[in-house]
């Protein structure tokens, strides 16, 4: 639930709880239409050159890059939006992870996206520039392991479930780079 917190917070919303004891709980969401939820300036500062998008290692610009990654997509590939949702929600996990645990720690701030269209796949990858440990077999085994409720390994596990394909290059204290694939159902 704290993803799910986060994720309606960074988007303006809110998120209530009524407990009805020995029966139910039921979960309440509250987001805005159309809240400018990434700071303007921030996205203004996106990098963007063909099928590369470099952006500072900052939460409030996921949503812009979504968009233009999104963009791609609708103009490469007849998704549905089932398949545009599920990958989103993988992609916007993958950044943010991106984000917080190497970005934030690097003094060069930024985050490299690539994308590309390969056999009629659809491939991303996401490098951040970080010199925090990361040592992903363990948190795969953690997230193997672990229960969803539990913490710690949850990340990998959800991208796991939104993607097709993934894998990572770690150069420790340089650089963490998540490569993505995604089959979209109905290609262009």
């Amino acid at each position: 639930m704290a993803y799910v917190k986060y994720i309606t917070e960074s988007h303006g919303g809110s998120i209530e709880f009524k407990n009805i004891p020995n029966e139910k709980v039921i979960v309440t969401f509250k987001i805005p239409v159309n809240v400018k939820t990434a700071d303007e300036a921030e996205c203004q500062n996106i990098l963007r050159e063909k099928n590369k998008i470099t952006l500072s290692g900052n939460v409030h610009v996921v949503n812009c890059a979504w968009q233009l990654v999104e963009e791609y997509i609708k103009n490469n590939f007849k998704a549905n939006e089932d398949e545009i949702i599920q990958f989103r929600l993988g992609f916007d996990e993958s950044l943010t992870n991106s984000i917080t645990h190497g970005a934030s720690l690097a003094q060069n701030k930024n985050i490299e996206i690539c994308y590309d269209k390969i056999d009629n796949k659809f491939f991303l990858s996401i490098k951040d520039f970080g010199g925090q440990a990361f040592i992903p077999e363990f948190f795969e085994k953690v997230a193997n392991k672990k229960k969803w409720e539990m913490g710690g390994g949850r990340g990998i596990s959800f991208i796991q479930q939104t993607m097709d394909d993934f894998f990572y290059i770690v150069t420790p204290k340089k650089y963490t780079q998540l490569f993505i694939m995604k089959n979209f159902s109905c290609n262009k």
